[in-house]
């Protein structure tokens, strides 16, 4: 039980722990201030070093496919040159068509219908 004269040097000393606790409460804060911190820090350089993964990842596959697309155009545009060329031999002599097939019509033709061909040819 505290008396009345021992009241004011009882608060004093309250006020002293208070503060006490305070500071210690404090630097714990700032310690764990710090830690927040520097866990920031790791996380964004995480994210950083994620995110230009990512854009070099993303920049690689851009390059691939205008690559793409330039091998494209450039073979379109040898195929239109030899295209263009075939069209104008052929307007020239309408009768060269005969002597150049088309080589996808045989892809799929045996030796038997050749044979038949031949043996046709050579009755007449």
């Amino acid at each position: 039980m505290v008396l009345e004269q021992d009241k004011p040097q009882a608060s004093q000393a309250q006020a002293v722990l208070d503060e006490q606790q305070y500071q210690k409460d404090l630097a714990q804060y700032n310690q764990d201030l710090e830690k927040y911190n520097k866990e920031k820090e790791e996380y964004d350089k995480q994210q950083k070093k994620i995110a230009d993964a990512k854009a070099a990842e993303e920049a690689r596959i851009a390059e691939e496919e205008r690559k793409k697309k330039e091998k494209a155009h450039k073979r379109a545009a040898q195929f239109a040159v030899v295209e263009k060329t075939y069209q104008e031999t052929l307007s020239k002599d309408p009768n060269l068509g005969a002597q150049f097939p088309n080589p996808r019509s045989g892809r799929n033709q045996g030796t038997a219908k050749h044979r038949y061909g031949l043996a046709k040819a050579s009755q007449t």
